[in-house]
């Protein structure tokens, strides 16, 4: 989803649509019960590595990864 800036679609308009709510409230309970760590990988082949563990074992794809 990308910035618009026009009314339809907003926040605010957003918030007047019945099926909003509890569908946020549903996403915010979600995001509280995950769990979130992170590494800093210098070597780019160690971060290679660790990437393409994710992949295996977590089955994260590829290309989500920022390796510049």
């Amino acid at each position: 989803m990308y910035a618009t800036y026009q009314t339809e679609g907003s926040r605010g308009a957003l918030a007047k649509d019945p099926s909003f709510e509890p569908e946020f409230a549903r996403q915010i309970a979600l995001v509280k019960t995950m769990q979130v760590r992170f590494v800093e990988v210098f070597d780019p082949l160690a971060q290679y590595l660790l990437e393409l563990y994710a992949h295996l074992e977590w089955g994260l794809p590829l290309d989500e990864f920022d390796t510049h």
